[in-house]
C-alpha cells in the first residue's frame, strides 16, 4: 500500500467528486424530484456514491489504473443492482432497509478492497499480505473517518466564535450543504490520501494490538472451556431459556478472530510454550461443539416459531462461523502443532464466501424477507398459529412491500370470516379510515361476529358502537360480547348495557341517548335564520364491576350470556344533594366506624 505523493491530487479529485454526487442526491430529496420520488433508484445511486469512490480511494495506483478502475466499475454496478432491487421492496415513507444493506455493503467493500489491492500487484492471493491489507485498511478508513469529524468540529467551533461577535456569515456559510458535503468529503479523501503513505506506521499499531491479543485468546479459552465444563451439570435448558444461543455465536466469533490476531500475523513465530500452545488449540478444537449448541437452539426456535429476517441473519452468522470452526478443526487433525500454517488457505476461500453471503442477502436470491413471510404464511395455512394469534403487525412493519401484499391477500381472505382479523390488518396498512364505507362494513362484520345483531337498534346506536369498539376489534383482544336494554337512569328511555369479556378481564359499558346540537347541518326558518339542529347523540360510559367472582378466576361472576330478566336496576342508597350550586355526593370508600369516641 506504499503509494507516491503524487497520487493525492487524484484521490482529492475523486473524494470531490463523491462529495458533489451526494450533494446532489440530497438536493433531489429537498426538492422531491427524481430520484427522491423513485426510491428504488435513490438506493441505488447513493449505494454507488458511497462505496465505488471509496473503493477507489483505497485501490487507485498509477500503476494499475485500468485494473482497478475496470474492477471498481464493475463492483459499483453489482452494489447499484442490489441497492435499486432492496429500494424497491421497501416502504416509501420509511427507510428501515438501508440499514442492513448499508452494513452488508460495508463488509463486502472491504473484502473487495483487499481483493483488488492484492489482484492489481499481480500473483496469486496470499493470506500473509491479506491480513497486513485488512489492518492497514481499517485503521486507514477509520482515522479518514476521525479526520473528516475533526474538521467538522473545527469549522463548527470557527462559525461559533464569530457569531458570538455577531458575525454571522461563517455559520450560513458552514451549515450549508452545498459547503459540507464537498469540504467533508475532500477532507476524508485527504485523510486517506495522507494515511496510505504511513502504512508502515500501521504495522507497529497492528504488533501493539498482537501483545494485547495473545493475553485475550488465553482468557478466551479459559471461558469456553469451563463454560462447556459447566454445561455439562446445568444442561441446556437455562441456556435456552436466557436466550444463550447469541452469546454462543459472540464466543465463537471472539474466538475466532483473536485466533486469526494472534497466529496470522506470522505463522511461524511461536508466542506461547509448547503446552499453552497446545491447550490452546485443543480449545480451539472444541468450537464445532459451540457450533453444534447454538445450532440446535436455533433449529428448536426456527421449528416452534418459523422462520424471521432475525432468524435467518441467525442462521447465516451461524453458518459462516460454524465453516470456520469445521475448517480448523480439520487442518488440526492433519497437521497437529502447526495447524497454523494451512488456516491461511481456509480464510482465503471462507472470506470470498462471507463477501459473496453479503451481497446475495440483498438480492432476489437470497431475500431474507421473503423466506420469512412464506415461512410464517406457511405455519397459518398448515394450522401451526391460529388466524386470530397471527403476528399480523410483523409482516407489517418487519417484511417490508412483501409483507404489505400478503397482508392485502390475507384482508380479502378472511374479510367475510374473520372480519375482525379483516379490520386488524386494514388498521395496520393504514387504507382506510373510520369514515371509510368499507372500513365501516368490516367493523360492522365484526360487531356481527359476536353474535350482535343491528336490526331493531335505534338510530345511530350501531355506528356508534362501532366508533366506540374499533380499538378493542383492532387489537382482538375482545372474546364475547353482549348488548342489553336497560332503562338504568329512570327516565322513561332505553338504554343498553354493553358487556365485553376479553381474554384476561371483563368490562361494561352504559350506552345512552342525550339531546344536543349537531355541529353540522343547520335548519333554515321562516325568517332565513339559520338555526342549529336539535339531534341526539349517543354517549357512553365506563361501569365498574363489583361481585362476587368465579371460581379460580379473577374476574367477577358475569356470564358470557346475560338473560335481560337478571338486569335489575338498583337505586343508590345515597342520593345527591343540591345546595345552591353545589352539589355534594356520598364517598363509599369513606365510610369509618366511629365506635369508641
Amino acid at each position: 500500500m506504499d503509494h507516491k505523493p503524487s497520487l493525492t491530487p487524484t484521490l482529492i479529485l475523486i473524494a470531490l467528486f463523491q462529495g458533489l454526487a451526494l450533494l446532489a442526491l440530497h438536493q433531489s430529496l429537498e426538492l422531491e424530484v427524481w430520484p427522491a420520488v423513485s426510491p428504488g433508484w435513490l438506493i441505488a445511486l447513493y449505494s454507488m456514491v458511497i462505496f465505488g469512490p471509496e473503493v477507489l480511494l483505497l485501490t487507485y495506483t498509477r500503476e494499475q489504473t485500468t485494473s482497478v478502475v475496470l474492477w471498481t466499475c464493475l463492483y459499483t454496478g453489482v452494489i447499484g443492482a442490489l441497492g435499486y432491487y432492496t429500494g424497491t421492496q421497501q416502504h416509501v415513507d420509511r427507510l428501515d432497509l438501508v440499514p442492513g444493506l448499508g452494513m452488508t455493503l460495508a463488509i463486502a467493500t472491504f473484502k473487495v478492497v483487499l481483493y483488488i489491492q492484492q489482484v492489481s500487484r499481480g500473483g496469486s492471493l496470499e493470506y500473509r499480505i491479506l491480513f497486513r491489507d485488512s489492518w492497514r485498511t481499517a485503521l486507514t478508513v477509520t482515522l479518514a473517518l476521525l479526520f473528516s469529524l475533526c474538521v467538522s468540529a473545527l469549522l463548527l467551533l470557527w462559525a461559533e466564535l464569530f457569531a458570538a461577535i455577531n458575525i454571522d456569515f461563517f455559520q450560513d456559510l458552514f451549515s450549508s450543504h452545498w459547503f459540507l458535503y464537498p469540504v467533508l468529503s475532500v477532507a476524508h479523501g485527504l485523510g486517506i490520501a495522507l494515511l496510505r503513505r504511513q502504512s508502515n506506521l500501521f504495522d507497529t499499531i497492528v504488533g501493539i494490538l498482537h501483545i494485547l491479543a495473545r493475553i485475550i485468546l488465553v482468557i478466551l479459552c479459559l471461558v469456553s472451556v469451563l463454560f462447556l465444563a459447566a454445561l455439562a451439570f446445568t444442561g441446556l435448558g437455562p441456556l435456552w431459556a436466557s436466550g444463550g444461543s447469541f452469546l454462543v455465536l459472540w464466543l465463537l466469533a471472539l474466538m475466532l478472530f483473536f485466533t486469526n490476531v494472534v497466529y496470522q500475523a506470522d505463522p511461524e513465530r511461536r508466542d506461547y510454550p509448547l503446552w499453552l500452545h497446545r491447550a490452546i488449540y485443543v480449545s480451539i478444537a472444541l468450537l464445532p461443539i459451540y457450533s453444534a449448541i447454538s445450532g440446535y437452539g436455533l433449529w428448536l426456535r426456527v421449528a416452534q416459531y418459523g422462520w424471521t429476517v432475525e432468524r435467518c441473519w441467525a442462521f447465516l452468522i451461524w453458518a459462516l462461523l460454524s465453516l470456520f470452526c469445521i475448517g480448523y478443526c480439520l487442518n488440526m487433525l492433519r497437521r497437529r502443532d502447526a495447524w497454523m500454517h494451512g488456516v491461511g488457505r481456509i480464510n482465503i476461500a471462507l472470506g470470498l464466501v462471507v463477501m459473496l453471503s453479503m451481497l446475495l442477502v440483498n438480492s432476489p436470491l437470497v431475500d431474507f424477507r421473503k423466506i420469512s413471510l412464506a415461512s410464517q404464511l406457511s405455519r397459518l395455512d398448515r394450522g401451526k398459529v391460529d388466524v386470530e394469534e397471527f403476528d399480523y403487525a410483523y409482516l407489517r412493519y418487519h417484511l417490508a412491500i412483501p409483507g404489505d401484499q400478503a397482508l392485502h391477500a390475507l384482508r380479502e381472505r378472511y374479510a367475510d370470516s374473520h372480519p375482525r382479523v379483516a379490520l386488524r390488518i386494514d388498521r395496520l396498512l393504514g387504507a382506510a379510515s373510520d369514515d371509510d364505507g368499507d372500513a365501516s362494513d368490516l367493523q360492522g362484520k365484526a360487531l356481527a361476529s359476536f353474535g350482535l345483531e343491528r336490526e331493531g337498534l335505534p338510530e345511530g346506536l350501531w355506528e356508534a358502537l362501532s366508533r366506540d369498539l374499533a380499538d378493542e376489534l383492532d387489537q382482538g383482544y375482545t372474546t364475547a360480547a353482549q348488548l342489553l336494554p336497560v332503562d338504568l337512569n329512570g327516565d322513561g328511555e332505553t338504554d343498553y348495557l354493553l358487556v365485553l369479556h376479553h381474554s384476561s378481564f371483563v368490562e361494561a359499558r352504559l350506552f345512552y341517548r342525550k339531546s344536543g346540537h349537531l355541529k353540522s347541518g343547520h335548519l333554515e326558518s321562516e325568517h332565513g335564520k339559520t338555526e342549529p339542529r336539535e339531534a341526539e347523540q349517543w354517549w357512553s360510559l365506563d361501569m365498574t364491576i363489583d361481585g362476587s367472582q368465579q371460581e379460580g378466576d379473577d374476574r367477577p361472576a358475569l356470564s358470557e350470556n346475560i338473560p335481560s330478566s337478571e338486569l335489575v336496576p338498583v337505586l343508590p342508597r345515597w342520593r345527591e344533594l343540591q345546595i345552591g350550586k353545589a352539589r355534594l355526593s356520598v364517598r363509599p370508600d369513606s365510610r369509618r366506624p366511629l365506635d369508641g369516641q
